[in-house]
């Protein structure tokens, strides 16, 4: 009791000595009001890590839809106000190798920051078209300065302990890529029944190809999701080798062989010739 009698008399007393002391406040942010992308990468393998990316990578491949929406999302430095503000985004030109209409939608230049908000979520809709299947198209986004909106921040600064796809590096914070896709990629069960011995086609598919895939989703009737463990049992996986390697054989003989994009025959175990990686035939 007297301890705390002693406490409040030191606070009494130290008001008496200091009259003029003034409550300190945090000073707050005074820089230019500016925007930035600010995408994260998720490291599934690694809880609670994640970076921003100067990329986002996305396929269409073992996907149903033939048009996805993804949103990309842009930071705001600077007071938030109570009213909208627009800003621009438009296309990088020199990184662009998708065809604006035909596979993505128009996107509109003029976006907007809402009233009391710090950030804004871009959308673009890509759709899938035949020219994803063999090579990997990119919509590069730019952000432009205007009357509401500096660009004062012009590299991303990764921070410490964050995981990095560009291994840490610098880059334009005012630029964002979409790399967009339909390039067959192999399933994981794949490696359950294809192999490559001593560069040769083994076991029962050989080695992944898209025009593997494709025709062998054509030839057995097979989807995407039939390459699971569940779907895909060894007595099925071999049935699968022995309706592709009739398939080829069937070719073969009629002197139309089916060749792989190496020039080399494409390979099913039971096939009646063996098949070497980068070799043509």
């Amino acid at each position: 009791m007297i301890m705390r009698k002693l406490v409040i008399f030191s606070l009494l007393a130290m008001c008496m000595i200091f009259p003029y002391c003034k409550k300190t406040e945090l000073k707050t942010y005074d820089g230019d009001t500016s925007l930035y992308f600010s995408v994260f990468y998720a490291d599934p393998t690694i809880s609670g890590r994640s970076s921003v990316q100067p990329f986002t990578t996305y396929s269409f491949f073992g996907i149903f839809d033939n048009v996805s929406t993804l949103k990309f999302r842009v930071n705001l430095t600077g007071k938030t106000e109570n009213f909208d503000r627009k800003f621009i985004i438009t296309l990088d030109k020199d990184s662009t190798t998708a065809v604006e209409g035909v596979d993505f939608e128009v996107i509109s230049s003029d976006q907007v920051i809402k009233a009391n908000a710090s950030y804004a979520d871009v959308p673009v809709t890509i759709k899938r078209t035949a020219a994803m299947k063999t090579k990997q198209l990119v919509i590069g986004l730019r952000l432009l300065p205007n009357e509401n909106f500096k660009l004062s921040m012009p590299v991303w600064y990764p921070l410490s302990g964050q995981v990095s796809v560009v291994n840490n590096a610098l880059f334009d914070a005012r630029y964002h890529g979409i790399k967009v896709s339909d390039i067959p990629v192999a399933p994981t069960l794949w490696k359950t029944y294809g192999a490559v011995q001593n560069n040769l086609d083994a076991g029962y598919w050989g080695a992944f190809s898209a025009e593997k895939y494709y025709l062998m989703c054509e030839v057995c009737s097979l989807t995407y999701d039939d390459f699971t463990a569940a779907k895909m049992p060894a007595s099925r996986a071999l049935l699968m080798a022995t309706l592709m390697k009739n398939y080829l054989q069937t070719k073969f003989n009629m002197g139309t062989p089916i060749k792989e994009a190496d020039g080399r025959l494409m390979w099913f175990n039971g096939v009646s010739w063996r098949s070497t990686i980068g070799v043509p035939y």
